[in-house]
């Protein structure tokens, strides 16, 4: 039974992520945006913590999510440094470790930033016209 239950949890799980995965991209094309670019840089400011290895890569590549995009050892030397740094900032800013620290006020970097209303407006155009298409 427990069995059963974990293959339909991951068998769910995967469709989540081929369709996020999916409409990322998509958005990202249509906003001439580098797919791995947003997305390294999206995990690095709202969750540092979520890359956590080992990884099921070929489960990953199966529904189109590039290795290249959570295998940090495949980033830049730039974006490795810039993620080590936020961790180190909420280290800091959580020292006992007990949950996420989402924002510091003395740590603009690590702080969770606001909705930018302009970028929303444009990401939703570009997602509605696929729709339409």
């Amino acid at each position: 039974m427990s069995a059963a239950i974990v293959a339909r949890i991951s068998e769910e799980e995967r469709q989540h992520v081929a369709v996020g995965t999916y409409w990322f991209s998509l958005i990202c094309d249509a906003m001439e945006q580098d797919g791995k670019q947003v997305f390294v840089d999206t995990l690095t400011t709202l969750t540092p913590e979520l890359l956590r290895p080992p990884f099921n890569d070929e489960a990953r590549e199966a529904v189109g999510l590039p290795k290249a995009y959570y295998d940090e050892t495949l980033w830049s030397d730039e974006d490795r440094r810039r993620i080590d740094a936020v961790r180190e900032e909420r280290k800091l800013a959580n020292p006992d470790g007990s949950g996420m620290a989402a924002s510091s006020p003395s740590s603009p970097s690590s702080a969770l930033r606001p909705i930018d209303a302009n970028m929303l407006r444009q990401r939703l155009a570009a997602f509605l016209q696929f729709e339409d298409e």
